[in-house]
C-alpha cells in the first residue's frame, strides 16, 4: 500500500471508531464485504422484523429474489420515492410461494420509530463492487464507509487524506456513479459525504452531482463543522443520521 492509502485506511478506522462509540450507535459489520452479503443481511433483518407477517415461515429463495427484483430501483430518485413510503413506513406486499400461507405485508423501514423498535443500524467498509462484464476497461472498486439502516445502504462516505482536496472524494463518487457502481442495492443511497479530514461536506444522491449543491454542516452555535470526526458526531450519529434520511430529505421532481 502507498503512504496515502495507509493514511486513508487509518482515517477510515478512526471514523468507524467514532461512529460506533457509545450505546445505540452504529454496529460495525466486518463480515459484510460484497453485494450478495449485503442482500443476505438485508433479508435476515427483514425476516427478523416480520416474523408475525411471515408466520415464522422463512422466506424462500424464490421469494427473496422476487422481493429483490421488485424493490430494486433504476436510479437514486426512484429509490428515494420508494423509501418515502406511506405514513413514514416503507412496506412491501408479498404473495407467498406456499399458497396455504396468507400474503405478507413486510415492513422494510420504519421512519416513525427512529433509534428504536425495528430499526437496525450498521456500518460497513471496503465493500467490493465488481467490474461490469460489459466494459473491458472497467475495474473492481472498493467503497470506503457505508451506513446501513435495516440492511439498506442509505449514507455513503468517501474519504481522502488532508494532502488531497476534498473535491477529489466528490469527483471519485461521480466517477463511480458514471461506472454504474452505485447500482443494485447501492441505489438506495440517499446522501453522500465527502471529506479530506479537514473539510467535510454532504450532498443528496443523484445521477449527476453538482458541486454547488454541496452542503456544509453548521452546529448550534452557527459554526462550520469541517473536521470529519466532528461531522460524524454531529450529523452521522444515531438518531441524527436517521432523521437526515427520514425527515430532512425532500423529493424534487426537477
Amino acid at each position: 500500500m502507498s503512504v496515502a492509502a495507509v493514511k486513508e485506511a487509518q482515517m477510515e478506522k478512526t471514523l468507524i471508531e467514532q461512529l460506533t462509540q457509545g450505546i445505540n450507535q452504529w454496529r460495525l459489520r466486518k463480515d459484510l464485504k460484497t453485494i450478495p452479503q449485503l442482500w443476505a443481511n438485508f433479508f435476515q433483518i427483514l425476516e427478523d422484523n416480520n416474523r408475525d407477517q411471515l408466520h415464522d415461515v422463512p422466506l424462500t429463495q424464490n421469494e427473496k429474489e422476487t422481493i429483490r427484483t421488485q424493490i430494486t430501483q433504476p436510479n437514486f430518485y426512484q429509490a428515494a420515492k420508494f423509501l418515502a413510503g406511506a405514513n413514514r413506513q416503507v412496506r412491501h406486499h408479498l404473495k407467498r410461494d406456499n399458497s396455504s400461507l396468507p400474503d405478507a405485508d413486510l415492513l422494510i423501514l420504519d421512519n416513525s420509530n427512529i433509534a428504536g423498535g425495528t430499526s437496525v443500524y450498521e456500518v460497513v467498509h471496503q465493500v467490493e463492487v465488481n467490474k461490469s462484464s460489459l466494459s473491458p476497461l472497467d475495474q473492481d472498486r472498493r467503497f470506503d464507509v457505508t451506513l446501513l439502516i435495516n440492511g439498506l445502504p442509505l449514507i455513503h462516505i468517501e474519504l481522502k487524506t488532508p494532502n488531497f482536496p476534498f473535491m477529489d472524494a466528490f469527483r471519485q463518487i461521480q466517477k463511480y456513479i458514471d461506472e454504474d457502481k452505485f447500482g443494485d442495492i447501492y441505489n438506495f443511497v440517499e446522501m453522500f459525504v465527502v471529506t479530506n479530514g479537514t473539510n467535510t461536506q454532504y450532498i443528496p444522491a443523484g445521477q449527476t452531482l453538482r458541486a454547488n449543491f454541496l452542503i456544509s454542516w453548521i452546529d448550534q452555535n452557527k459554526q462550520l463543522v469541517n473536521d470529519y470526526l466532528d461531522f460524524a458526531r454531529e450529523a452521522l450519529s444515531i438518531p441524527m443520521a436517521h432523521h437526515m434520511i427520514a425527515d430532512y430529505t425532500v423529493l424534487d421532481d426537477n
